[in-house]
């Protein structure tokens, strides 16, 4: 989520960009989609506007951050807006391109640098994977279409980030009607019942595995650091 005045009206200008263009569910905030659309299809970009007009169609002030564990966890305006399939084609083709993205990241570093953690981050490398995969499912159970699953093809961390990935796959194709239009408030694996709704688990999948994948590669950058190694070793 955009967060002040000019970061959320830049999003939203580029979120009406990606609906025009096909890229992008009718309903989602931008950082991620904006950015997925640049990377992974360039010739989009001669077609940008270079003078925009922006509009801020929703603010939220609150204490926390939202989509923090235990935090805020508001539905916005747009995740109001009912999901249809086409926007779970679109959803899983950008996860495509967020899984393409973190697979690319990790490729350049060896398994050891699964267990790096700088000081004073809140996730080493394989943490950071292994809760990748686990909210994948978790963002499932917000709609109730968790399947059951098989703890055995949890122990490997990648093998783990491919079976969750593959439950999200075959899961969100599948949802009902009442399934893609009705307002949640899961119990399940929750403190408190914050509102879901199919267009907020679509947005959140896409938007998570990116913030993470931008976690990991600042903390892969330190790691490249023979000052930090030094000074934590």
């Amino acid at each position: 989520m955009a967060c002040g005045k000019t970061k959320e009206a830049v999003a939203v200008f580029f979120y009406h960009l990606a609906v025009r263009f096909g890229q992008a569910p009718q309903a989602w905030s931008v950082d991620y989609q904006f950015t997925a659309v640049l990377y992974h299809r360039p010739e989009l970009v001669a077609r940008f506007s270079t003078n925009p007009k922006l509009v801020v169609i929703q603010e939220l002030r609150m204490r926390g951050s939202p989509g923090d564990a235990g935090g805020p966890d508001p539905l916005l305006r747009c995740d109001k807006v009912p999901a249809s399939h086409q926007d779970v084609t679109r959803c899983l083709r950008l996860l495509g391109y967020t899984r393409e993205d973190l697979l690319q990241l990790l490729s350049s570093h060896s398994k050891g640098a699964l267990d790096w953690k700088p000081k004073g981050e809140p996730r080493s490398v394989r943490n950071a994977l292994r809760h990748v995969a686990q909210v994948d499912i978790w963002y499932l159970s917000r709609i109730e279409a968790d399947p059951p699953f098989d703890k055995a093809k949890m122990k490997d961390v990648f093998a783990f980030l491919k079976y969750s990935r593959s439950l999200v796959a075959e899961a969100l194709p599948s949802l009902t009607q009442t399934q893609l239009t009705k307002v949640f408030y899961p119990h399940k694996w929750s403190d408190k019942p914050y509102p879901w709704t199919a267009t907020k688990v679509l947005h959140r999948l896409v938007t998570h595995e990116r913030q993470h994948t931008n976690y990991l590669r600042r903390i892969l950058a330190l790691s490249a650091s023979p000052v930090l190694r030094f000074e934590q070793d």
